[in-house]
C-alpha cells in the first residue's frame, strides 16, 4: 500500500488551514505521527490492519479521534482518507457533505474503524471491495 510521507501530511494540514481557514499547529507530534503509523503496525509478523481499507479508516479514525492538532483534526483526517484512496486506486464516489457528515460522525463517537472501513467500502467506485 502507498502511504503520505510524514512532511508531506504537514504539508497538506497546513494547505487545508490556508484554504479553510483555522489556526495551524500540530498540538502533539508524537500523537500525530502515532496516528499515522499505528495503522501500519504488525504483531508478531501479523498487520493489525490487513487489509487498505482497514488502513486507511484507522488512519482517518486516529487523526480525528485522538487530536493531535490544535485546528483541523476532522479536516485532515477525512482528507488524507480521500488522499490515500486516491493514491492506492481506490477512487470514492461521495458528495462533500456525505464527507463532513462522516467526519464529524467519527469525532462525535458515532463510527469506528470498522464502520469507516464500511463507509469506505460502499464509497468506492468501480466495486473495489477486496484491498
Amino acid at each position: 500500500m502507498r502511504t503520505i510521507p510524514y512532511e508531506k501530511v504537514l504539508e497538506i494540514y497546513k494547505r487545508l488551514i490556508r484554504e479553510s481557514g483555522g489556526v495551524y499547529g500540530v498540538r502533539d507530534e508524537g500523537l500525530l505521527k502515532v496516528s499515522l503509523e499505528n495503522a501500519f503496525q504488525t504483531f508478531d509478523g501479523i498487520e493489525l490492519y490487513p487489509t487498505d481499507f482497514d488502513k486507511i479508516a484507522a488512519v482517518c479514525y486516529n487523526i480525528i479521534k485522538n487530536h493531535p492538532l490544535i485546528d483541523g483534526n476532522k479536516r485532515l483526517g477525512i482528507t488524507l482518507m480521500a488522499v490515500l484512496c486516491d493514491i492506492n486506486d481506490i477512487p470514492l464516489e461521495c458528495s462533500d457533505k456525505e464527507l463532513v457528515e462522516l467526519g464529524v460522525g467519527i469525532a462525535e463517537g458515532k463510527y469506528d474503524k470498522e464502520q469507516i472501513k464500511s463507509w469506505i467500502i460502499e464509497h468506492a467506485k468501480r466495486g473495489r471491495k477486496n484491498c
